[in-house]
């Protein structure tokens, strides 16, 4: 179901910026990414137009949330497979909880493996025993 999404910045009850969105996301991807917002405010130059926000589309599917709360994260990042749930609204599959290679940077095809790369991360380590994966900025490696 689509969802409007109106964001309007003030500052001294000047208006410095208002617009209306469209987007597919959840209530809890919108709250998510509100410290996105916030940095987006923080950078914006009012004289040379709006702020540039992140994207409200499903763009990177069912781990958009996952790359929107790494963007964020402080780097290595150790995530428990619990803690990705909560952060997807929603279930990991099956097969991320039994088998390295749903963890692995290297595939084109795999959309969860998309969502961190595009957001500058990648897979440090995986343990499939103890339920967590460590995230590190690509820029460590």
């Amino acid at each position: 179901m689509s969802k409007k999404l109106s964001i309007q910045l003030t500052e001294d009850d000047q208006e410095l910026f208002q617009t209306e969105l469209k987007t597919e996301l959840s209530v809890v991807e919108l709250i998510r990414l509100l410290p996105l917002l916030m940095a987006a405010r923080g950078r914006a130059d009012t004289t040379s137009g709006p702020p540039a926000l992140p994207s409200l589309s499903r763009r990177g599917g069912k781990y958009a949330p996952l790359a929107a709360f790494l963007r964020t994260a402080s780097s290595p990042c150790l995530l428990s497979f619990s803690r990705i749930e909560e952060v997807l609204s929603g279930p990991l599959p099956p097969s991320a909880r039994k088998y390295h290679p749903w963890w692995n940077d290297g595939s084109a095809t795999h959309s969860q493996a998309k969502a961190w790369l595009e957001v500058g991360w990648r897979v440090q380590a995986v343990n499939l025993r103890d339920q967590n994966v460590t995230f590190i900025r690509r820029e460590q490696v």
